[in-house]
């Protein structure tokens, strides 16, 4: 499974959100940023808006722990800088937004820690003889390839019912190896 599929397939919810809510407040703190850049004049605020914006989609699409640890650094640094130079104006705003950086920073550890516990129970199957492309359907080493039943069993319906209710497997009559085949 690769890093993608096991993002879309694998990882929460709660963490998915995370990582997401944080990327959203960076491309939205970069908009304002640059459309308050533009009302004043200043066009210096496009390195600030090139950072933001590149550490957000950093964290958006690399899930990056790095990336979201310096965004949300960054951003208490601007506003501290703001405060400490008598700015205190959209101090709720700033709260909220640093609440979503310090998400970003949980969810981005959190993927990269189930990332890389996927990654090790991966390798540990391979090497105990797995069939790399069986992997992600939960088989065992030595089990027949998925989808597949070993010579003389019946197959099985999800937790061990019968495949077809009709003619359980587990009957003695079934089990009777003097009994013809009707």
């Amino acid at each position: 499974m690769t890093k993608s599929e096991f993002w879309k397939n694998a990882v929460p919810k709660n963490v998915k959100g995370q990582v997401v809510t944080a990327a959203v407040f960076a491309y939205i703190s970069a908009a304002m940023t640059l459309v308050l850049g533009f009302l004043t004049g200043n066009f210096l605020v496009l390195i600030d808006v090139l950072l933001v914006l590149g550490l957000g989609l950093g964290v958006h699409l690399a899930k990056s722990r790095v990336c979201a640890i310096i965004l949300a650094a960054y951003f208490v640094l601007n506003k501290v800088l703001q405060w400490l130079g008598g700015e205190f104006s959209g101090l709720y705003m700033a709260v909220i937004f640093i609440i979503g950086f310090v998400m970003g920073v949980v969810g981005t550890f959190a993927f990269q820690k189930q990332w890389k516990e996927y990654q090790a129970g991966y390798n540990a199957y391979l090497q105990n003889g797995g069939d790399p492309n069986a992997y992600a359907y939960g088989q065992q080493p030595g089990q027949p390839p998925y989808g597949q039943v070993p010579y003389g069993q019946q197959p099985q319906a999800p937790y061990g019912q019968p495949a077809n209710p009709q003619q359980p497997y587990n009957t003695q009559a079934n089990n009777d190896p003097n009994q013809r085949p009707q």
